[in-house]
Order: structure tokens, then sequence, then C-alpha cells
């Protein structure tokens, strides 16, 4: 959310700085959206393939190396190969992020932690404009003001990362590759109740095998 909102601010300063054509300036603008919606198709197959926490956490570093990139650009070229990167992590972010919380969290939260992703994706698109006009007002020198702009977005992934270190991995993606016992004590923790548990079992079970 922080980079769509971020873009309003930072890109009329890149133009200024690096000079881009207005060309430039709208591959700069639009190939994000194209390469999130292609890496979006993929994320599915790599979370199933790695699990949801892993998943996660590379789309999170994918995310923050692009920016990276994008703050360190001299150049168009060099720009846009950061924001290729970036756009790989936002695709497989936003499949991976709502399909790990419907998975981790108990079923009667599940809907309301799932549309709260999208409400602070808004809330984050926000924040980038907040963000965009306080570094516009307060800093001299387009270089700095989008390079500055960018670089704040490497902190959101980081932290997620850091996050990642206490969280479950998915119990149905444990059940799905055979680690039953490790997705109980997960679901335990998750539910209290034995019986529920057991039941959600169950119900993991009936889906991995209608899907197969």
């Amino acid at each position: 959310g922080y980079d769509v909102g971020i873009m309003a601010g930072a890109l009329p300063n890149m133009v200024e700085d690096l000079q881009l054509s207005t060309t430039e300036e709208e591959v700069i603008a639009g190939s994000l959206n194209i390469v999130a919606g292609l890496c979006a198709v993929l994320a599915g197959y790599t979370a199933d393939k790695l699990g949801r926490k892993k998943a996660l956490g590379i789309a999170c570093i994918v995310f923050a190396l692009g920016a990276g990139v994008m703050t360190a650009a001299t150049n168009f070229a060099i720009l846009f190969i950061g924001r290729i990167i970036t756009g790989v992590g936002v695709g497989f972010g936003l499949v991976i992020a709502p399909l790990y919380l419907s998975e981790v969290v108990p079923p009667e939260k599940r809907g309301f932690l799932v549309c709260l992703f999208d409400v602070i994706l808004n809330v984050g698109i926000l924040e980038g404009y907040i963000v965009g006009y306080a570094v516009q007002v307060s800093i001299n020198g387009a270089g700095t003001r989008w390079r500055l702009m960018i670089a704040i977005a490497i902190l959101p992934p980081l932290m997620i990362i850091a996050g990642l270190f206490s969280l479950a991995e998915s119990p149905r993606w444990l059940m799905q590759v055979g680690r039953e016992s490790e997705a109980l004590v997960v679901m335990s923790k998750m539910i209290p109740d034995p019986d529920a548990v057991q039941k959600l079992q169950r119900e993991i079970k009936d889906v991995i095998a209608a899907e197969t």
C-alpha cells in the first residue's frame, strides 16, 4: 500500500532528478502493476512448495531488495530494474499474505482478519501520501526527496520478516506435506478446544483429499 501512495510524491522528483522522458515516466509508473499481476499467478505454487511462512519471507526480501535498488538508481535502467524486482515482491505478497492469514487464524476470526488485510493496504496508501507530502515540504533537492521516500519502503518488509520468526507455519500446509503432528500442535495453539481441533483436522483432510 505504501508503495502505491509514495509513488505519487516520488515520481515527479524522479523525473526532475533523472531527467526521465514521458515514456520512461509511464513505464516506471505502470511496470510494477504488470509484473505484480504476472507474479501473483506463481505465488500460490511457490507457497505450496516452500510453505506459507518461507514464501512470505522471500516476498518481503525481494520487495526490500527492489526498493534498495531503486533508492540507489542513477539512471532509468537501474530504476526500472528496481521497479521490476519490487513488483515481484508485491505480486507474491498480495497472494501469500491473505492465504497465510486465512490458514492460521481461528475460523470465527478468519473473515475479519482477511478483510483487515485490505483495510491495512489502504492505510498504507494513505501513509504513502502523508510521508510523500512531509518529505516534499521539508527536504531540499529532488534527488534526496525521492530516494528518502523510496528508502522508507524498505522498513515494513524487514519488520514483517522479523515478526515471521515468532509465527507458526500454516497447519493446512503442514498437513498437505505430511507433517500432521506439527499441524496438530499449531491448531492446538489456535483453538483451545480439543474437539474443535479434531473437527478442523478432519475438515482440512477433506479439503486436501478433494483437491487431489
